[in-house]
């Protein structure tokens, strides 16, 4: 019996010892928590507004909602501008791109456009987009540093032109639009339109240039110039 408790109290001590001499190791515990991946933002913001001696009415207001102009009544000798201002509000820098559609619809064969000679009435087949002249800009900017651009600057064809040529060049846009902290950077289309006395039609959709010739006034009594732009900002490579 009194080897027993002998054998026992050893075997306790020699537990004892080994849990002692464990936590008597030296040790050092580092942490790292919240570890974390935040997705950076890309956010086109697009305004237009309108300017001129007809600077028509804005439907539309606010980031991701449709705005756009309504001109009416704009008559011969009638001039005015839209502009599109296209900011990046993300973290993240982007390249701006537009897809654009225009249309000249005939909008009713008034008696004297009939007597003009208008016969072919509805939609693509009015007269507006061959005589209404176009010219524009792009303004690149920073808060601080504008840089203006002609639209067509590339082109050695002319500066004032038509519907058909304003829709290719809105075509081939492709801008860089960067974000830095606390800078907003955006590019600024200024588009001008005319209606002057006498209109004039184009064979190679330039008014400054030769090929031009007159064009009875009448004959784009009522009709409707249609101009659609989607933007696009796309993450940068």
């Amino acid at each position: 019996m009194k080897k027993i408790i002998g054998l026992t109290l050893a075997a306790l001590v020699v537990v004892a010892m080994i849990a002692v001499g464990t936590f008597a190791l030296f040790f050092d515990t580092e942490t790292s928590t919240g570890n974390t991946i935040t997705a950076g933002t890309l956010n086109l913001t697009a305004d237009v507004t309108g300017g001129g001696s007809v600077s028509g009415s804005k439907t539309g207001s606010g980031d991701g909602v449709n705005q756009y102009l309504t001109i009416s009544d704009a008559l011969i000798g009638d001039t005015g501008t839209i502009t599109f201002t296209l900011a990046n509000t993300g973290s993240a820098p982007g390249t701006l791109t537009i897809v654009s559609t225009g249309t000249s619809d005939e909008n009713t064969i008034w008696e004297p456009e009939a007597a003009a000679g208008g016969v072919t009435n509805g939609s693509g087949n009015g007269e507006m987009g061959k005589v209404v002249q176009f010219s524009g800009t792009k303004q690149i900017t920073t808060d601080a540093s504008p840089i203006v651009i002609d639209l067509n600057a590339t082109d050695p064809g002319g500066q004032i032109f038509d519907l058909s040529k304003l829709v290719d060049y809105l075509n081939l846009e492709s801008v860089a639009l960067s974000k830095a902290s606390g800078t907003t950077y955006s590019v600024i289309y200024v588009i001008t339109w005319n209606m002057p006395n006498p209109l004039l039609q184009t064979s190679d959709h330039y008014f400054d240039t030769s090929a031009t010739s007159a064009y009875n006034n009448n004959m784009i009594q009522s009709d409707i110039l249609n101009l659609g732009l989607t933007f696009t900002l796309t993450q940068s490579a």
